[in-house]
């Protein structure tokens, strides 16, 4: 683990991490914390540029239609863990207008609830 995942695991005091994904932007975790099932989004170089904003826009939303942000700062987010499958499960599995049901769903909560 390097320096920055363990200087977020101490200041925002997680225990039981488990990777989730890694992507160009970001290497993802779930963690235990005080508020109960987190993730913890450390961000690459290329993501602290790319995903500037990205944080603001969570805590706008303020939990309704998006994961609520219980932390942030320039290199990392402490999200909310949403257990469940993904999308493209239901896609995959003919489920198509299921999943764009949720994917309505979903706009209708960012930009109009």
């Amino acid at each position: 683990m390097d320096k920055r995942t363990s200087r977020y695991i101490e200041q925002w005091k997680l225990s039981d991490l488990q990777p989730l994904t890694r992507t160009f932007t970001s290497d993802l975790y779930k963690a235990q914390s005080k508020q109960g099932a987190v993730v913890l989004k450390v961000l690459t170089d290329a993501g602290a540029k790319d995903e500037k904003a990205a944080a603001d826009v969570l805590e706008l939303w303020g939990g309704r239609g998006a994961v609520q942000v219980w932390h942030h700062d320039e290199g990392a987010l402490l999200l909310e863990y949403i257990p469940g499958s993904d999308l493209t499960e239901l896609v995959r599995s003919g489920r198509d207008d299921e999943a764009t049901g949720i994917i309505a769903d979903v706009l209708r909560k960012l930009h109009f609830d």
